[in-house]
């Protein structure tokens, strides 16, 4: 069965198109897929650069910040309904939620009290630290955000949370928190890391995680 591809509009045969989980079949054909992957990654980090220098543009990041804060009041129901539901029936999405948020919180701020934190198994400064440790060049405490730099669990969180609270627990300690740029973090998704290709292969490496 002859398809037209939406991106080069040309009629080619069925076979030519990734066939989707569901049973579907993709509208772009695989040829154009590919040639689009190697134009996305040659042009990553000149996306990375404009990224930061449009946000560090005082001017345009007020406007950002203004246009964010403007659809989170005018929209509340759109996020709080949602999470609200789901949290009181899932717990393991509500540990999850309320971890990353206590987690974001301590690196924002950048606490530097002692107390221990239970989720990442180190206080609020050892946790900021181990985060500097990792940046790359142009990361500073002043790009994390939207348009900079992300936290990044290299385990998936999503993943953990559907194989149990243990593994889950395991997830949110520190050891598997690393700063990644947006573009990456993007692109990694929910994709295991290659040092921890399956579940039983990341407990048996986080076996003595505090």
């Amino acid at each position: 069965m002859m398809k037209r591809c939406v991106a080069c509009k040309k009629e080619k045969d069925e076979s030519e198109f990734k066939v989707r989980k569901n049973g579907g079949v993709n509208r772009t054909c695989i040829p154009c897929i590919d040639t689009t992957k190697v134009h996305y990654e040659a042009h990553k980090e000149q996306r990375r650069k404009y990224q930061l220098d449009r946000y560090h543009d005082p001017e345009n990041k007020q406007k950002l910040l203004d246009y964010q804060n403007n659809r989170h009041r005018q929209n509340p129901h759109l996020v709080g309904e949602y999470f609200a539901e789901r949290k009181s029936v899932d717990s393991l999405f509500k540990l999850r939620v309320e971890a990353c948020g206590r987690l974001n919180g301590h690196t924002r701020q950048k606490k530097n009290r002692d107390a221990f934190v239970e989720e990442m198994g180190c206080s609020s400064a050892e946790l900021c630290a181990h985060i500097e440790s990792l940046f790359q060049p142009r990361m500073t405490w002043e790009n994390k955000g939207r348009y900079g730099w992300h936290l990044d669990h290299i385990f998936p969180l999503s993943v953990a949370a559907k194989a149990g609270i243990e593994v889950l627990k395991k997830a949110l300690n520190y050891r598997n928190v690393r700063p990644l740029w947006k573009a990456d973090n993007n692109s990694k998704s929910v994709a295991l890391p290659p040092e921890w290709p399956t579940v039983e292969a990341f407990m048996a490496a986080s076996e003595n995680w505090k």
